[in-house]
């Protein structure tokens, strides 16, 4: 799990996703936290294996900072 905050007021710390996930039996070094979703995602593939997808998931605001950073890395 690669989590970060998003820029929004609406947005769940991350402190308190990795509250709920370690409640819910996910070991404490199968969690990355990262000030940004950029940074989570990069995180992410570079720890992916080969033939290994990377799937981000929450808000569309997870989704368009996704896309800013592969547009901008093409």
């Amino acid at each position: 799990w690669f989590i970060a905050p998003i820029d929004s007021d609406r947005t769940v710390h991350s402190d308190l996703i990795y509250k709920l996930l370690t409640e819910h039996d996910i070991e404490p070094q199968q969690i990355y936290v990262h000030n940004t979703i950029q940074s989570a995602y990069n995180n992410a593939l570079e720890l992916a294996q080969d033939n290994v997808r990377v799937i981000a998931f929450g808000s569309f605001l997870v989704v368009e900072e996704i896309k800013k950073h592969e547009k901008r890395n093409k």
